[in-house]
C-alpha cells in the first residue's frame, strides 16, 4: 500500500520548552500490575489504523537541536518518540499510561530515595551502522554524556544533576560518573547524592535517557560542540534519513524524512508505526496558509499556532478536526530580575497589575486556548489545587485580568517612585516570537509599560533565536510569550527550571530569579517522597514565586492540534501533540 496515498497533514504546535513525560504513583502501580500479571497487552497496540502511505508534518521552522540530550521542545520530542526508545515512555492508546520501553519492570527506588535500579530488556537493536543490541552501558552513557562540555544538556542539569560524580564528567575527567554502575549488560544502578530518586526515575522517560553507543558516539562528543545529533543512530520504529555521505540533515533543514528503521522489531514494541514514511516540511509559508492547508485536507501535521481567526473558524465549522488538550504548560512574560527597574519586586508587581491579561490571551486565541493563570503550577500538575486551583493564592496584583492601573501606581510608589511612574529608566529591550500572535502580544505589553512610564522596543525572533535571547542575552528586559511545558507530571519540572538555581545553570530560568528562601523551599519539596506532602510543598514554592512576581502569567495552555480529514490523528496526551507512531491515514 506504500506510495498510493498523497501526503497528508496534521497540526502540531511548537512549544519553547524542555519536553517530556512523567507518571505519577498511579502509573507506576499500573506498571507493577502489568509486570506481575505478565500481560501480553503491554507490548501490543490497541488502536486500529490503516498501514502504509506518507504522513507530512508541516512546520514554520525546525527544532533547534535533534541530539536526544539537547532536545528542549515539543516538536523535537515528538520526533524523538518516533525514532528513539527510552527506558520508559507513554502509551497514547491507553490514555497516556506509563509504559516499559527499554526497561523491564518498574524502577526500583531505595527506601532512602538515593538509589534507582532498572533492568534493560534484550532484543532492542541500534540502527546501522552500529547494528548491535542495546545494553545498560548504552543507557548509562546516554545519560552521562549530557554533562560532557561538548553536549551540555539542559535536561541533564535539571533532572540528573544529583547523580554521584557528574562533576567529573563535566570537568572532562570521566565519561561515565561513579554514580552510574552497570554490573552486567542488563542492570543499571543510579546512585544519588540527594534523596531525589523519584524525580530521577520519572526523568527516565525523557529523550536525554535514550541509549547512545559510546564506542560510536565518543568521537563526536569530544568536539567543542558535539555533532552526534547529525550522526546519531536510532532504536525506534523510524530513523532520520541521511543525506549525501551519510550525514543527517541539520535540525532546521527545509525538509527531513523519517523512514523505517531496518533494525526495529515490530513484534517486541507496542508502537504500531502505521505509516511507511514521514516527511517534515519545516519552512511553511505562514501560519494562515498552513491552517488552511490542514483544514482543507490533502495536508499533514504542523507545529505552528494557528491565527486567532483560523482557530475560531475551525472550532465553528470543523470541530472534529481540532483537539485542544491541556498541555501542563504556561505562557508568560518573563521579567529580567537582574536588570533595573525589574530588579525591584514592587516594580514587577506593578507590571502584573497594569497588564491586561485578557487582551494578551486574546492574541493567542482567546478562552479556547486556556484559562488566565492566578499562579504558576499548571492545571493537572500535582500542587495545582493545593496552591489555590483556578482561584490561586489571592494576590491583589493578579486579581484583575483586565488590569488595575491605580493598584500598579501604588506598587510603584512603594518601590520609591512618588508619582506612581518610573523615571530615569533606559529604553527596555523586549523580545517576542515572530508568529501570528507576536505583534498583538507585544502591543498590549508595551501599552502597560508605557502607562507606568517605561519606554520599550521589541525584536521579533524565530523560535531558536528567541529562546537563545531569553536564555543568554543579559540586556533583554522581558521575554514576551515564553512558554514552558512540564517535562514530568511533577512541579519539580516547572518551578525549579523556571525560577531556581538549577534553571540558571540550564539556561531555562529566563527571569534570572535567585531567592535564598525560594531555594530552601524547593529543596524541601524536591526531597519529599509522599505524594500529598510533596504536592503541598510545591504549593508552598508556588506561593513564594507568585509573591516575587518574576513575570506575568498569561495562559495555562490548551494546545491547538489540527488535522486533515484524511488523517486519523492520535494524540500523545503527555505532549499534548499528535503521536507520529500511532497516527495513520484514511482512505480517500
Amino acid at each position: 500500500m506504500s506510495g498510493r496515498y498523497t501526503s497528508r497533514v496534521l497540526w502540531l504546535r511548537r512549544n519553547a520548552v524542555l519536553l517530556g513525560a512523567l507518571a505519577g504513583t498511579a502509573a507506576l502501580i499500573t506498571l507493577a500490575v502489568l509486570a506481575m500479571t505478565g500481560t501480553v497487552l503491554s507490548r501490543v497496540h490497541e488502536i486500529e489504523g490503516q498501514r502504509g502511505g506518507t504522513l507530512t508534518v508541516v512546520s514554520l521552522e525546525g527544532s533547534p537541536d535533534l541530539d536526544p540530550a539537547r532536545i528542549n521542545d515539543v516538536y523535537g520530542t515528538m520526533i524523538a518518540r518516533a525514532t528513539q526508545r527510552s527506558p520508559y515512555t507513554f502509551r497514547p492508546d491507553r490514555n497516556g499510561e506509563l509504559e516499559q520501553d527499554l526497561a523491564e519492570g518498574t524502577p526500583e527506588i531505595s527506601d532512602d530515595s538515593r538509589e534507582v535500579t532498572i533492568t534493560i530488556r534484550s532484543g532492542v537493536n541500534f540502527s546501522p551502522p552500529v547494528n548491535r543490541e542495546v545494553t545498560a552501558h548504552d543507557v548509562a552513557y546516554g545519560i552521562a554524556r549530557g554533562f560532557l562540555p561538548g553536549v551540555d544538556s539542559p535536561a541533564a542539569h535539571l533532572y540528573f544533576a544529583d547523580i554521584k560524580g557528574v562533576a567529573d564528567v563535566a570537568a572532562g575527567r570521566r565519561t561515565i560518573p561513579s554514580g552510574l554502575v552497570t554490573p552486567d549488560d542488563s542492570t543499571l544502578h543510579i546512585h544519588l547524592t540527594a534523596p531525589t530518586g523519584r524525580l530521577v526515575a520519572d526523568a527516565l522517560t525523557l529523550p536525554a535517557a535514550a541509549p547512545v553507543p559510546a564506542e560510536y558516539a565518543r568521537r563526536f562528543d569530544q568536539l567543542p560542540r558535539s555533532t552526534y545529533g547529525r550522526h546519531q543512530v536510532f532504536t525506534g520504529p523510524y530513523r532520520i534519513a541521511a543525506g549525501p555521505g551519510g550525514l543527517l540533515p541539520p535540525a532546521d533543514a527545509p525538509e527531513l524524512t523519517l523512514d523505517r528503521n531496518p533494525r526495529w522489531d515490530s513484534n517486541e514494541d507496542f508502537r504500531p508505526a502505521f505509516v511507511d514514511r514521514i516527511v517534515l516540511e519545516q519552512r511553511a509559508p505562514g501560519p494562515a496558509a498552513v491552517a488552511q492547508r490542514v483544514l482543507g485536507g490533502g495536508a499533514a501535521v504542523t507545529s505552528s499556532e494557528p491565527p486567532r481567526a483560523d482557530l475560531d473558524r475551525a472550532l465553528s465549522t470543523r470541530r472534529a478536526q481540532v483537539a485542544l488538550p491541556l498541555a501542563g504548560e504556561i505562557t508568560f512574560i518573563a521579567l529580567n530580575t537582574r536588570l533595573a527597574p525589574f530588579n525591584e519586586a514592587n516594580v514587577r508587581r506593578a507590571v502584573s497589575a497594569a497588564l491586561d491579561q485578557d487582551a494578551v490571551r486574546a492574541a493567542l486565541g482567546g478562552p479556547a486556548v486556556g484559562a488566565v493563570p492566578t499562579h504558576w503550577i499548571p492545571p493537572g500538575v500535582p500542587g495545582f489545587e493545593e496552591a489555590g486551583g483556578l482561584e490561586g493564592p489571592g494576590v491583589d496584583f493578579l486579581a484583575s485580568r483586565r488590569g488595575n492601573l491605580p493598584l500598579a501606581r501604588r506598587y510603584l510608589r512603594q518601590a520609591g517612585y512618588p508619582r506612581g511612574r518610573v523615571t530615569g529608566a533606559p529604553v527596555l529591550q523586549l523580545v517576542a516570537r515572530r508568529e501570528a500572535s507576536g505583534a498583538a502580544f507585544a502591543a498590549a505589553t508595551r501599552r502597560a509599560l508605557a502607562a507606568l512610564g517605561l519606554r520599550s522596543r521589541v525584536r521579533f525572533l524565530a523560535f531558536g533565536p528567541f529562546t537563545a535571547a531569553c536564555s543568554r542575552a543579559p540586556r533583554v528586559a522581558a521575554c514576551l510569550g515564553y512558554r514552558w511545558q512540564r517535562d514530568l507530571n511533577d512541579a519539580a519540572s516547572v518551578l525549579p527550571p523556571l525560577f531556581g538555581a538549577q534553571g540558571l545553570q540550564a539556561g531555562t530560568n529566563v527571569s534570572r530569579l535567585f531567592d535564598p528562601t525560594l531555594e530552601r523551599l524547593m529543596g524541601k519539596a524536591a526531597t519529599t517522597t509522599g505524594a500529598a506532602d510533596r504536592a503541598q510543598r510545591w504549593a508552598d514554592v508556588d506561593r513564594r514565586v507568585t509573591e516575587l512576581a518574576p513575570g506575568v502569567p498569561i495562559v495555562w495552555n490548551r494546545d491547538p492540534n489540527l488535522r486533515s480529514a484524511d488523517v486519523k490523528g492520535v494524540l500523545d496526551p503527555d505532549l499534548a501533540a499528535w503521536s507520529l507512531s500511532f497516527s495513520s491515514l484514511r482512505t480517500p
